[in-house]
């Protein structure tokens, strides 16, 4: 099995773009699009996958770390901390 075999096998990918999954940790597809979203808008938050999803982001005093099991959750707190309000 090559590489493209074993990326979009069962996943719901396409063969050609296995590397969304597995460089994102497992995200669904569509939060996969969305981080990558977020870390254009936001470079200057870490988001890393290991184990869980963490998100680092410095602050005058040091760093705040976000700590959330599924990605969309991660996400959806970022928006809230990060994006001003209308």
């Amino acid at each position: 099995m090559d590489e493209a075999e074993a990326g979009g096998r069962g996943l719901g990918l396409p063969q050609s773009r296995p590397s969304l999954y597995l460089l994102n940790g497992g995200a669904s597809p569509d939060q996969a699009l969305r981080l990558r979203q977020f870390r254009d808008e936001h470079p200057d938050v870490e988001v890393v996958f290991c184990g869980p999803w963490q998100a680092i982001i410095a602050e005058p005093d040091g760093e705040r770390i976000l700590v959330r099991w599924e990605l969309r959750d991660l996400l959806d707190e970022l928006e809230r901390r990060l994006v001003p309000e209308a």
